[in-house]
């Protein structure tokens, strides 16, 4: 099935509705230019999340990710983002308050959900934040919300034409603009760039 413009559908077997397809989002060409800022930062980040391992048992693969979800919740509160998407599982996670039944104080710690806000995902993906992983979630889900099973749900399905687009958005800046002239080392021209 090929993808196709926003409000697409697809084709299907004899007898059976329409799927709808979300809206182009094409990957971004591999950038020359090295990242700054959040990309910058969020570059970094990932690269401190640790891999997982062939031989990992389920302990070591909890304690794994829970370290990991707490470096997302930490890069999260650093730099004011409502939480961040664990690239591996596609969780949600953030620093939140939460009582102490012991004391009744309330303290921080770090909270996994499935699932964000739909806010925080249009913001994270207007940043250029959003894994793989839950961008491929946000697709599955696009096509749910015209199907028979999932019915109709015109709402939902606004929000996640927003996701896509802050998302193409936020990749395409990450691009190298077309028209930019290569220079080499020294500052010159090189052969071949636009004269």
């Amino acid at each position: 099935m090929s993808r196709s413009s926003p409000g697409a559908t697809a084709r299907c077997p004899e007898g059976s509705p329409p799927q709808a397809q979300p809206p182009a989002a094409q990957a971004p060409a591999a950038s020359t230019a090295a990242p700054s800022g959040l990309a910058a930062k969020y570059a970094a980040m990932l690269k401190s999340l640790k891999k997982p391992s062939g031989d990992e048992g389920v302990f070591a693969r909890n304690n794994r990710r829970r370290e990991n979800e707490d470096i997302l919740a930490k890069f999260a509160e650093d730099n004011d983002l409502p939480g961040m998407y664990d690239p591996e599982t596609g969780n949600f996670v953030t620093f939140d308050e939460v009582e102490n039944t012991d004391t009744g104080e309330f303290e921080k710690k770090v909270q996994v959900s499935s699932s964000g806000t739909m806010d925080a995902a249009k913001d994270l993906a207007g940043k250029g934040l959003l894994p793989d992983v839950v961008r491929q979630r946000f697709t599955d889900q696009f096509t749910d919300t015209t199907n028979i099973v999932g019915g109709e749900r015109p709402e939902y399905r606004k929000d996640l034409e927003d996701i896509f687009k802050a998302d193409a958005a936020s990749r395409a800046k990450a691009q190298p603009s077309a028209g930019a002239i290569k220079k080499g080392v020294d500052g010159a021209k090189t052969k071949g760039a636009p004269e």
